[in-house]
């Protein structure tokens, strides 16, 4: 659903290992981000 969707990127605070492999095997992005940190902020330039 998600690669259908156009999805590119997926933002947690961590990742589990399924979720992890899935997200590779559809060339999916991850980005770990500590727990608070707002989504505008990543968008913004540090991700």
């Amino acid at each position: 659903m998600l690669s259908e969707e156009g999805v590119d990127v997926a933002i947690a605070g961590e990742f589990g290992p399924g979720a992890a492999a899935f997200l590779q095997k559809n060339r999916i992005d991850t980005v770990v981000e500590k727990a608070g940190t707002k989504v505008v902020d990543l968008l913004r330039g540090k991700y």
